[in-house]
């Protein structure tokens, strides 16, 4: 009797919510970090750093119970990525674009 790898208890591996939760936690430490420039402000008068902050912990803590949480969903090595020779076509191509724009949006030739 042959089980599909989504549906085997115990099986190792990294659960595709694990791999978006921390990702997402990783945003949000990214986040933080680049936050850390602009002053904070107090509650009653806030400096252009507090909002940032506060969405960098909120998305952090919901990339932290999303991780955790997610150990019922389907593997990460079990999901099948049939458009992704596609989209990296696309993603070069918005590189390729973004690189040939920055010459002329610095004003050098």
């Amino acid at each position: 009797m042959t089980q599909d790898n989504a549906q085997t208890p115990g099986k190792a591996g990294v659960r595709s919510d694990q791999f978006s939760g921390a990702m997402l936690l990783v945003l949000a430490l990214y986040v933080g970090w680049q936050n850390r420039v602009y002053p904070i402000g107090t509650l009653d008068e806030p400096g252009p750093g507090y909002m940032p902050l506060l969405l960098a912990v909120f998305m952090g803590a919901m990339g932290l119970l999303i991780a955790l949480w997610g150990g019922k969903s389907t593997p990460l090595a079990a999901i099948r990525w049939p458009e992704a020779k596609r989209a990296l076509v696309i993603m070069i191509a918005c590189a390729v674009g973004a690189f040939a724009l920055e010459p002329w949006a610095t004003g050098s030739p």
